[in-house]
């Protein structure tokens, strides 16, 4: 940014010192020249129109906004530095010296200054403001920057301009566009495409989560009994077994992912697309008649940035989302309750094409048919189990804190499926003992008894974080996009583009003034960016606390 853009717009932006009027005021609402100004004003004529954001051509540019009263003039709004010695902003910002306090400024235009205003400079942005805007709507977001020790400085390359004209239409839209409590209806047509889409990944992911919990468990055995099971092995089998681990896990899934793509697959998906349409209407309409969320609405009303929200809403979409998620995740990667197990070993052991391939290389690597039933046995004995003792025990209110419960819910969920799953291996290798008829292979699996454990704790962490993103984010999109907020604006990033008529939302239109700050400023960083916006958002809350309206005519004490 060059250091005379602004001091350039001084000489060609501004109005006459004579119209110019400074903006000072104390620390405390309502008192000061600018507010006796307001009570000066007749009622009628403090109803704002429309705002403008108009950028002066030299480049780069100079912001400043215009609220264009209904039944009264335009006041024009600058942020300009108290001097405009280009050595001393030079020292300002490039030599670490302290900034100065901002020189903000209003003057008072006839039609003739607004008219002679459009001939030099373009307008940026153009609001319809809602009917309840008021002038001193725009006054309290002046003042609010002035109540905040960073933001009431000039900085060239942060609070300047810029920054002033954005923040005054930001916090003037969001004091006349509250946000509003949306109905379960509402974030369910948004959330239901989100997870249609969701589908897809979260399938996958499942069905890695099932990888994963075979691939571990021969992994942990390989690890923990080595060579000691040799002796029980078939010639195949220890051929397979002595292979490194990781050599075994990388063939081994391909060949179960190849089974379950075949045929399993495409009913998870089925599956788990029903299960969270199903949980997402009755969990949202509980959760949206909480008194918490009442609450919570209240909180984040203090907000500025609709974005925000999804911080303030995911701890309670989490915590009712944990009342039915355990139900959730292990409904989808349990079998119907009709499905028998032999059912799930054809299933599992069965495909479309090629049906000995898979079968033969999991033969080979994890041992002969009497391993492979073992495997398929407990797993399908494993799932089920643990659906059943987790079934509607997540209730929060009866956990200290999250990590409790999940703890908890965990530590029920795996005792059940680890006694069943050894049940179920326990089984197999008694009913085919006499097949085998190999006594060092009854004393293998005794050591395997010793050893046994399964790993699934991270179907339900992958999974819930997942779908709180997905339900929290569809709640913030509501917020900011209710039918009620919307209000119609003219944009024109450049001079030569043509000004597009568009209803914006508060979501939209928080967009737009974020493009515009990634677009203006040298440090395009998030982290520049997101002190830009936290800035925004000191002043919107100071704003928001302080804002009291009071009637024309009525003098300060």
């Amino acid at each position: 940014m060059a250091l005379s853009s602004d001091i350039l717009a001084l000489s060609t932006s501004f109005p006459s010192k004579q119209k110019r009027a400074l903006m000072e005021f104390t620390n405390t609402w309502g008192d000061g020249k600018v507010f006796d100004l307001y009570r000066t004003l007749d009622r009628s004529a403090t109803t704002v129109s429309r705002l403008e954001i108009r950028i002066e051509g030299s480049a780069p540019p100079h912001r400043f906004v215009l609220a264009y009263l209904t039944n009264g003039p335009t006041y024009r709004f600058d942020r300009r530095p108290e001097t405009s010695k280009p050595g001393t902003l030079a020292l300002e910002t490039f030599a670490g010296l302290s900034n100065r306090k901002a020189a903000d400024d209003y003057s008072i235009l006839n039609l003739e200054d607004v008219e002679a205003l459009k001939g030099t400079t373009h307008c940026e942005l153009d609001l319809s403001a809602p009917p309840n805007t008021d002038l001193l709507h725009v006054f309290s977001a002046c003042f609010s920057l002035s109540q905040d020790k960073k933001a009431r400085e000039y900085a060239l390359l942060k609070y300047n301009c810029y920054f002033f004209s954005w923040t005054l239409v930001m916090i003037v839209a969001r004091h006349t566009l509250p946000f509003v409590v949306p109905s379960s209806d509402e974030v369910i047509e948004r959330a239901t495409p989100n997870l249609h889409s969701l589908t897809d990944s979260l399938t996958d992911k499942i069905v890695d989560i099932l990888l994963n919990l075979v691939l571990n468990t021969i992994s942990e055995f390989r690890v923990r009994l080595g060579r000691s099971i040799i002796g029980g092995l078939r010639k195949r089998g220890i051929i397979g077994w002595s292979l490194p681990v990781g050599a075994v896990r990388f063939v081994l899934r391909r060949a179960l992912k190849y089974q379950l793509d075949s045929g399993l697959r495409s009913k998870l998906k089925q599956k788990t697309q029903e299960q969270l349409v199903s949980s997402l209407k009755p969990m949202l309409e509980e959760l949206l008649g909480q008194r918490d969320t009442a609450q919570t609405i209240i909180k984040v009303d203090k907000r500025l940035w609709i974005d925000e929200l999804v911080d303030d809403f995911r701890p309670l979409v989490g915590q009712q989302l944990t009342r039915v998620l355990w139900d959730v995740i292990l409904n989808i990667i349990s079998p119907p309750a009709n499905v028998t197990s032999t059912e799930i070993n054809e299933q599992t052991q069965t495909s479309t094409e090629r049906p000995e391939f898979s079968v033969r290389i999991k033969q080979g690597l994890i041992g002969d048919f009497q391993f492979v039933k073992m495997w398929n046995d407990a797993l399908s004995a494993a799932l089920p189990a643990a659906r059943e003792a987790a079934r509607g025990k997540a209730d929060p209110s009866k956990f200290q804190d999250s990590q409790q419960l999940h703890s908890e819910m965990f530590n029920t969920a795996f005792k059940a499926a680890s006694g069943a799953a050894l049940e179920a291996a326990q089984k197999v290798a008694e009913d085919t003992k006499e097949e085998m008829n190999n006594p060092k292979r009854d004393d293998m699996w005794k050591k395997f008894w010793k050893v046994w454990d399964i790993v699934w704790d991270s179907s339900r962490s992958k999974a819930e974080a997942t779908v709180v993103q997905v339900v929290a984010k569809s709640l913030v999109e509501v917020v900011g996009n209710n039918n009620k907020q919307h209000f119609m604006a003219l944009i024109s990033e450049h001079r030569s583009q043509v000004p597009e008529a568009r209803r914006l939302s508060i979501a939209d239109f928080q967009n737009n003034i974020l493009k515009s700050v990634r677009t203006a400023y040298i440090q395009t960083s998030e982290p520049y960016v997101a002190s830009i916006q936290a800035a925004m958002g000191r002043a919107w809350d100071i704003s928001k606390t302080t804002y009291r309206p009071f009637g024309p005519q009525q003098q300060s004490e």
